[in-house]
Formats: structure tokens, C-alpha cells, sequence
């Protein structure tokens, strides 16, 4: 089987992965691979996507369909939670970006037991890896007066990689976005009020934090700040090596974010108004 990604996925990270195919009689179970080299320049390359292809122990395109296999049928990379370490830091696929998910569901739970001023939305909302469109409609549908996201950033905490180009660290508290750039024009420069609340609130609640200036990717927050006469928006991230890979954090990070949005959204007062 052939595919096509969806996000962004780099072929670096696809040789010999378990995968699972979402079919039309159930799960398929399935490994990504490409053809071996044939001579030294190719075993120095990394082979282009098209390359790559899903084995699911199918002979043919008809025993293919038998097990249920269709064109159009999504997949999922297969790759268990884990805990490492001392228990405190976790690996899974795809905490790009559940863990944002999870820190608004917590969030959200608190501030159900507070008296809040603002009216505040959580949103879960799809396609960020292709464009952040989900968060366009949202956004557009809300018509909120800030915004914050929540996502992760690079980690690059690891061997080979200069302290001054790691973006951030697992492990040192949740990152406050300065600016990302994801390329075509698609990225945030942080509303600096919206980032000094962020900073001000952590200080005072003695929260750790990271500042973050991420020179490629981006979040929602790209197109949120973009919405009808413009968001003041700005992002808390969670720090993460190895991200559309088996990615890792330190919940210990992800406690923190629930801690500094919380307290955040307790200081905004209804109708904020950032002019």
C-alpha cells in the first residue's frame, strides 16, 4: 500500500514503523518500509516519501481488500505509552497534540470550581497539522476577545544538539511563546500583553517557565490572531522531544501548564479589552 501523509511527517522517522490501518472490517496491522539500497550514494539518502510503502502481509491488491483495506482509509502510527525514568517522563505517539487536549480538560474541571469573570471556551479542534482550520472556524464562530493555545514545542534537551538551538527543556516548566514561523506567511508574533499576563501570572504563582522563540512550526494561534478584526492571542506550550516521532515530555511540564492557564484565565476580567 502506498500513502500519503498528512501533517508533517518526515521520512526520516518512517523505516521499519508498526502501523495500524484503519479499515473497513477493523484494524490492520501493518509496517512502513521501502525497498533496500542498491548502491552507497542510496544508502547515504534519505529516500523521498513516495518511496515508502505499508506492508500488511498481502500478496495482492485483492487480498488487500479482503482484509478490509480501502483507498482513503486513514493510519495511525503503533507506538505504546510509555513511562521512563523515575515515572515523571512519559513517551507515546501523538502527544502532539492529546497533551494540549488534556491541559484544557483539567483546566477546565478547575475552573468549574471557581467564580470566573470571563466566559471561557475550550475548544478541540481539527486539522492543525494542514493548516490550522479548525481553529479558523472556532475562532471565527466565538469571536473571542484573546485567545491561548496550547501546544507543544520543541524539545532539543539531546545530545548534539548547542544549549542556544534546544528552543526548550523537558522538565523546566511549560513554555510562554515569544514566536514561531511555520513558512508560506503562517506563524505568530505573541501579543505582547497577552505574553506579559502569561509571564506575570507564573511569576507571581512561582510557576517554572520557559520562554520560546520556535523557528519553524506553529499552532492554531497562527490563524486564531488572524480571525475577523484580529485575536490578541498568545501560546502555552509544552516542551517535547522528538515531535511528530515517538514523542516524550515530563508531566511534571504538562502540571505546570494546567497550573499557568488556570491561574491566567482567573485574572481576565469579562470583556477584556487589549487596546
Amino acid at each position: 500500500m502506498f500513502f500519503e501523509k498528512v501533517g508533517g511527517i518526515s521520512p526520516r522517522v518512517l523505516f521499519s514503523q508498526p502501523v495500524v490501518v484503519h479499515g473497513k472490517k477493523g484494524p490492520v496491522s501493518g509496517l512502513i518500509n521501502c525497498k533496500p539500497p542498491e548502491t552507497p550514494e542510496e544508502a547515504n539518502k534519505i529516500p523521498d516519501l513516495k518511496a515508502f510503502f505499508i506492508d500488511v502481509g498481502a500478496k495482492n491488491k485483492a487480498e488487500a481488500e479482503k482484509l478490509g483495506v480501502r483507498i482513503g482509509d486513514s493510519v495511525t502510527f503503533e507506538r505504546p505509552f510509555k513511562v521512563l525514568g523515575s515515572g515523571n517522563i512519559l513517551a507515546s505517539k501523538a502527544f502532539d497534540d492529546r497533551v494540549g487536549v488534556c491541559v484544557i480538560i483539567e483546566t477546565m474541571k478547575k475552573l468549574a470550581k471557581e467564580k470566573v469573570e470571563a466566559n471561557v471556551y475550550g475548544v478541540a479542534d481539527v486539522q492543525e497539522e494542514v493548516g490550522c482550520r479548525g481553529a479558523q472556524v472556532a475562532a471565527y464562530r466565538i469571536a473571542p476577545n484573546m485567545a491561548i493555545a496550547v501546544d507543544i514545542t520543541l524539545a532539543g534537551d539531546i545530545p548534539g544538539v548547542a544549549e542556544k538551538d534546544q528552543v526548550t527543556k523537558i522538565g523546566a516548566g511549560p513554555a510562554i511563546k515569544v514566536m514561531d514561523e511555520a513558512g508560506g506567511g503562517l506563524g505568530l508574533i505573541s501579543h505582547p500583553k497577552v505574553r506579559e499576563l502569561l509571564v506575570s501570572t507564573a511569576e507571581e504563582e512561582k510557576i517554572p517557565y520557559q520562554m520560546e522563540v520556535l523557528p519553524r512550526g506553529s499552532t492554531d494561534a497562527a490563524t486564531i490572531h488572524l480571525t475577523r478584526e484580529g485575536v490578541p492571542s498568545g501560546v502555552i506550550s509544552i516542551p517535547t522531544r522528538y515531535a511528530h516521532s515517538y514523542e516524550i515530555l515530563d508531566v511534571n511540564d504538562v502540571v505546570n501548564a494546567v497550573k499557568l492557564l488556570t491561574a491566567t484565565i482567573k485574572k481576565i476580567k469579562k470583556n477584556i479589552n487589549f487596546k
